[in-house]
C-alpha cells in the first residue's frame, strides 16, 4: 500500500500547511525545488492567493541525470 501511504501524507502534509499559512502571518510561499516542492508551493499559494517564489540554485537536471547514471 505504498501508494496509499504516499498520497495520505501528502494530504496531511498540505493540510498541515494550510492550518499554519492561516495561523501566522505568511506573505509568500517559498520552496527550495523546482518539481515536486514546486506543485505544492504552488497550490498553497493558490489556495491563500499568495505569490509563490521558487528559488533554483543549481541544474536540477544535470543532477538528475547524473543519479541516473549511478
Amino acid at each position: 500500500m505504498p501508494v496509499l501511504n504516499f498520497v495520505l501524507a501528502q494530504t496531511l502534509l498540505l493540510w498541515r500547511l494550510h492550518r499554519l499559512v492561516n495561523e501566522e502571518d505568511v506573505s509568500i510561499i517559498r520552496v527550495g525545488n523546482p518539481y515536486y516542492q514546486a506543485l505544492l508551493g504552488y497550490l498553497l499559494a493558490q489556495v491563500h492567493r499568495l505569490p509563490p517564489v521558487i528559488r533554483v540554485n543549481g541544474n536540477y537536471d544535470a543532477t538528475f541525470d547524473a543519479m541516473k547514471e549511478r
